[in-house]
């Protein structure tokens, strides 16, 4: 069983207000640039620096949501569980697209990745503007 330790979310924003990162124990996730302009393609990284492996339960584990919660964006990728080792980061892209291909209006939007701490599915967020 995979280990792996994790604390209280805690929201971080970079002072040159070109990133927007959140850390769940020693766990990151960036969002950058942000704020974006709209249409501008937003790259997401998650980092692994907890001293174990942790798992994803797909090749697209994340989402991406609106400031009244609603889903915006759910990309389609494999159902197969995804190993990030100890050190190092995945990163996906966004086109800012919602689920019908249109671009997604200027708001607070918030970006969740859903990983395995041992058995238990939980999930990171960290905050983008479109403007």
């Amino acid at each position: 069983m995979r280990k792996v330790l994790a604390a209280a979310l805690v929201i971080v924003l970079s002072a040159c207000g070109s990133s927007s990162s959140s850390s769940v124990g020693k766990y990151t996730l960036t969002v950058s640039p942000s704020p974006a302009s709209g249409g501008e393609t937003v790259t997401i990284t998650f980092t692994n620096n907890s001293g174990s492996t942790v798992a994803f339960p797909s090749t697209s584990p994340w989402t991406v949501a609106d400031s009244s919660e609603a889903n915006v964006y759910s990309p389609i990728g494999a159902t197969v569980m995804v190993d990030l080792p100890s050190g190092d980061s995945e990163a996906w892209s966004w086109n800012q697209a919602d689920n019908n291909g249109s671009q997604a209006p200027n708001g607070r939007y918030v970006i969740s990745v859903i990983y395995y701490e041992g058995d238990e599915l939980k999930s990171i967020d960290a905050s983008l503007e479109i403007s």
